[in-house]
């Protein structure tokens, strides 16, 4: 009783507006107490199961409120999270009821329970059926895809087919928000289900994502580098790859967040084949020069007898020929050849700041890791000066703003910031105590002090009878100083116990 005294005395002497502000504080704090025990008493949940369909969603939910196990859907009812300790146990319970989650499609499960007598038409459907289940899960592995789904054609073999139909097969694939599939990992996947099917290449293999964008190219010409064919992905590779040779490069001098390179490369794209013969000098293999012969011959005249022999002259020309030693050369470029680059760096290049010591010296500093000029060599030394022109070199220090780098290097990595918050919240309820208790101490304390003031007041009233029971039997000019004294000195050392007592006087007036 004494402490709800306490209240009601403080209730009594304190005003309107000062009561209304103490109800106010009093129901915020009730409602704080109720919603910090409730984060601080709520289990850990955890994933059980993402990426969920809805009726595979809904048939887990209905199963874990049947198990009595609080659970939470995130992520549009597709993520299933649970308390913590209770992961493992609920994933074997729910294998043991057949809820695991499966790929939209079957797999070769199919033919687990396969009926007798079922015609070859149906076999060969469920055949394909279980290939595109299966090549499905597969490519569900590769890192952000969430969901994937084959259909694939295969041409009937027929007397009337024709040698020119070929298979092929369609990927719908839906990527997970903010990724982007690399053209390797999209070529992977055309190799993949082109090697899975017979008659099928890596050009009749069409991937899309859920967004409808197309995401394969099927042209027939070699591929420039990893599946990338076309001019686009093949220049964003590399110059991905020598932006990220360069940042790592300034990054092992100046820090983590210190250095940002951008880069272009200006590719030649042309295809062409060039055939060059060379001869060489030698002795000639076979050589025929023009020659002349004369033939004599007897001629019989009309009566049969026999002549003094004639001459017959002969004349032939024949074009020598030469068969010399020859060279023959062919040279093939190739597309894709870089012709030049051109890079810009903008990057902090202040020392680190030294620590201030007691006599006062470091601080701020203006002093640079590495002037301009410096990373300018070190770039044009790394790409070759036949390929960066001075012109298409551009380095700028400007120093750099870096809440994340400062935070990273402070070590409030993600891990610890939730292992912080898992400490604040244990020790909430212990928190809420103290300020409980105190709470309660400011309270006793004030009621205690009014009680103290009344009985103050009524020993000033007992003390202000007597005085007045004195008063006149008191007589010449020392009583009534030694009256003043005393009432001065209670108004300088207990002004609010005289207001009290002045107050009780002019009540008993009335």
């Amino acid at each position: 009783m004494g402490f709800f005294h306490n209240i009601n005395a403080v209730w009594q002497k304190i005003g309107l507006v000062q009561r209304a502000l103490l109800a106010a504080i009093v129901l915020a704090c009730v409602i704080t107490g109720v919603l910090l025990t409730q984060w601080a008493t709520r289990p850990e949940m955890q994933l059980l199961f993402g990426n969920l369909e809805i009726d595979q969603s809904s048939q887990i939910a209905e199963k874990l409120g049947e198990m009595n196990v609080p659970y939470e859907l995130r992520n549009g009812g597709r993520s299933l999270f649970v308390p913590a300790g209770q992961i493992y146990t609920l994933r074997a319970s729910l294998a043991r009821d057949g809820l695991l989650p499966k790929s939209g499609e079957p797999g070769y499960e199919i033919f687990d329970n396969e009926k007798i007598g079922v015609s070859p038409l149906v076999q060969k459907m469920n055949y394909n059926r279980a290939l595109q289940g299966e090549l499905a899960r597969t490519i569900q592995v590769f890192e952000g895809i969430e969901l994937a789904r084959v259909h694939i054609v295969r041409p009937e073999q027929t007397m009337f087919t024709t040698a020119g139909e070929k298979a092929s097969a369609s990927v719908m694939v839906r990527v997970r928000p903010g990724w982007k599939l690399p053209q390797a990992t999209i070529a992977a996947i055309q190799n993949l289900v082109a090697g899975a099917i017979e008659g099928l290449g890596p050009e009749q293999v069409t991937i899309a994502d859920s967004q409808g964008t197309m995401l394969s190219n099927r042209k027939t010409q070699d591929s420039l580098v990893d599946g990338a064919n076309t001019y686009k992905d093949y220049k964003a590779a590399i110059e991905e790859e020598m932006a990220g040779r360069l940042l790592r490069a300034m990054e092992t001098v100046l820090g983590s967040g210190r250095a940002t390179v951008i880069v272009n490369a200006m590719l030649d794209m042309t295809h062409e084949t060039v055939v060059m013969t060379t001869y060489e000098k030698g002795i000639p293999i076979e050589e025929v020069i023009d020659e002349t012969s004369t033939v004599q011959e007897s001629v019989a005249n009309e009566e049969g007898l026999t002549t003094a022999p004639g001459s017959t002259e002969k004349t032939g020309s024949v074009v020598s020929k030469f068969k010399l030693p020859e060279t023959r050369t062919t040279r093939t470029s190739v597309p894709g050849r870089v012709m030049g680059w051109s890079v810009s760096v903008v990057a902090d290049l202040s020392a680190p700041q030294r620590a201030v010591s007691e006599d006062g010296e470091g601080g701020q500093t203006a002093d640079l890791v590495m002037t301009e000029e410096d990373v300018k060599r070190i770039i044009r030394t790394a790409i070759g000066p036949e390929l960066l022109k001075d012109e298409h070199l551009t380095v700028k220090h400007v120093p750099f703003i870096r809440p994340a780098a400062i935070a990273a290097e402070a070590g409030l990595s993600y891990e610890t910031l939730e292992r912080y918050i898992e400490i604040v919240r244990q020790s909430s309820l212990g928190v809420m105590a103290i300020c409980v208790l105190l709470a309660l101490k400011i309270v006793t304390r004030a009621g205690r002090k009014a009680s103290e003031d009344k009985a103050s007041a009524a020993g000033g009233l007992a003390l202000g009878a007597g005085t007045a029971g004195l008063l006149p039997e008191a007589t010449g000019a020392e009583a009534l100083a030694l009256i003043r004294r005393q009432i001065s000195s209670q108004l300088h050392e207990n002004p609010e116990q005289v207001r009290q007592l002045f107050a009780a006087w002019l009540s008993e007036e009335r």
